[in-house]
């Protein structure tokens, strides 16, 4: 099972615009003499719907209109449908519908929901449409436009010279339903439009072939992280724009049998990544990875040893994992829901994290033409950095609406004291400006320019999982730090575990430079910290807080 990803709106649709409904029951032929020649004068919403015949009404006409007083009457003249016109299928009886001409229409809407004296209470009935050799063409097929009942639409072609039901804008259905299309005798589904779907929810819908012979060629745009749309590639000849892994020989990204197409997606390419499959895709290390868009199901997932592109904007999820680094291309935007982004990440255009808490496991590097955008929410959810962050070039925000600023937490979860130090470093040209500034771990903390926070400390928020549990060293270097306090403790409740931060950069408090928790602060040569108050607990924990001083310690009071 293939599954084509995709977000949609419901469109609105045009005040002006006359609709046909068409239910019937049994064979109904969608021929000459049924179609409408009215052509919309009217500001009134007028719908026209394709009955079934009814006892005791004129049984020459299978089209009723609502008048403007409300009333339903039968037509005495043959409807002719234009390109401003709907076609609409309540779903509420069978209908088996056989084309005589080419048709165009705006929109083709399934399973919608009427009043009048065809009112939908189920609305799941099977629509069949017998293409007959002639062309169906709407802008937008509209399946299910209210929610309330899935689609069972049949597409097929009795004629030997056969015909197309093509969709030329966009294909959407709703959010909470299980739609089902079927192709059957060689009929042709053509999607050239947006493929879009449920935004939210289970919704989905499956395009089959019965009698494996359905052709359905795909040649419209995927949204990233869309969902919904599956294709059963075993029974339909499917071509398409967009590839779909199948993960059909094994997790290699650049071998050819692992796609729909049959060829690797090119940096042009638009990919599809489906759920419920058994192998996905690995980027090795050597390779350097380009598409114009991608698409993830809720359990698919990618590994990237090498790097990856998408050249579109994307929302990042925490399902692109691996050591190496995905690439954002100038000029597109990542935007960042609470989520693990378990993967390093390159920015050259801008990566967004709104009020979200975010946490990064790979190094994140701000490249020259890189924004980076964090803004806090009310409980001031921090920035979480894991790995080597980078910011030396580029522009970085974490001040949000100029008031209320994002925290930042940098850590490097210390299990061992042998394990290697990451680096924070900041910017030459502009100050980095933060609510608090966390840290522990073996770091090292290097300012190319000031450091303007509320409070500078080696605490973990109370999260166990960032404690520290082996002896670490924080060095922090360069430009002045000016705090309203100033903590650096063990960062830790391990009893036991040393704490060396070596403070290499002036540092001024406004508030107190509290010493505690097991830690042994040295003040370098040649620098001074400059505080209001100071604190120094020395038994506070085992083993004792050490200071030693070889610049200056000034305290006023």
């Amino acid at each position: 099972m293939l599954n084509f990803l995709r977000i949609f709106r419901h469109k609105n649709l045009l005040k002006i615009a006359v609709l046909a409904a068409l239910i019937g029951f049994g064979n109904s032929l969608w021929s000459e003499k049924y179609i409408w020649n009215e052509n919309a004068k009217s500001d009134v919403l007028r719908p026209y719907t394709w009955s079934s015949k009814v006892d005791g009404e004129n049984s020459n006409s299978i089209w009723k209109k609502e008048s403007p007083d409300g009333s339903w009457g039968y037509l005495t003249s043959t409807p002719e449908m234009t390109l401003s016109d709907n076609i609409l299928f309540s779903g509420e009886c069978t209908v088996i519908v056989q084309l005589e001409k080419n048709i165009s229409v705006d929109k083709i809407i399934m399973a919608y929901e009427q009043g009048g004296p065809h009112p939908v209470t189920s609305g799941a009935y099977p629509v069949t449409i017998d293409l007959n050799g002639y062309n169906l063409t709407c802008n937008d097929l509209i399946l299910n436009n209210n929610g309330n009942f899935p689609v069972n639409l049949t597409i097929t072609d009795s004629n030997a010279t056969k015909g197309n039901f093509i969709i030329k804008n966009g294909f959407d259905f709703s959010d909470n339903q299980t739609h089902t299309i079927n192709i059957t005798q060689d009929a042709n589904l053509k999607i050239e439009g947006t493929i879009t779907g449920a935004t939210s929810g289970t919704g989905s819908v499956t395009i089959d072939s019965s009698d494996h012979t359905g052709k359905l060629k795909v040649t419209g745009n995927v949204e990233n992280n869309g969902k919904g749309f599956n294709t059963n590639a075993e029974n339909l000849d499917v071509t398409s724009s967009i590839f779909i892994w199948t993960g059909a020989k094994d997790t290699v990204w650049e071998d050819a049998a692992n796609w729909s197409t049959g060829t690797v997606p090119a940096k042009t390419a638009e990919v599809a990544i489906p759920d419920g499959l058994t192998k996905y895709p690995t980027i090795a290390a050597v390779e350097n990875i380009v598409v114009k868009s991608l698409a993830m199901g809720d359990s698919a997932k990618i590994t990237v040893e090498g790097t990856l592109s998408i050249d579109s904007d994307f929302t990042l999820n925490n399902r692109i994992t691996g050591s190496g680094s995905l690439v954002v291309p100038s000029g597109k935007t990542y935007t960042v829901p609470a989520i693990t982004v378990g993967v390093g990440i390159v920015n050259n255009g801008t990566v967004d994290c709104g009020t979200n808490k975010v946490q990064f496991t790979g190094v994140f590097t701000n490249g020259t033409t890189g924004t980076f955008k964090a803004s806090a929410s009310e409980d001031n959810n921090a920035t979480v950095f894991l790995n080597t962050a980078d910011f030396r070039n580029g522009n970085f925000d974490f001040s949000g609406d100029g008031t209320a600023k994002k925290s930042i937490c940098f850590y490097n979860k210390t299990d061992d004291s042998s394990k290697t130090a990451t680096t924070f470093y900041t910017s030459t040209e502009k100050p980095l400006t933060v609510k608090n500034f966390f840290f522990g771990g073996n770091v090292n903390i290097t300012l190319g320019n000031t450091l303007n926070c509320t409070d500078f400390s080696s605490d973990c928020l109370g999260n166990d999982d960032y404690f520290n549990r082996a002896n670490f060293t924080v060095n922090i270097s360069g430009s002045e730090i000016k705090s309203i306090s100033m903590t650096p403790n063990r960062g830790s409740k391990t009893d036991g575990v040393i704490g060396t931060i070596n403070i290499n950069t002036d540092i001024s408090c406004e508030g107190q430079f509290e010493t505690h928790s097991g830690t042994n602060i040295i003040i370098a040569a040649d620098k001074t910290v400059n505080a209001d108050s100071f604190r120094h607990s020395a038994d506070s924990s085992e083993p004792y807080t050490k200071l030693t001083i070889y610049g200056s310690l000034n305290v006023q009071n």
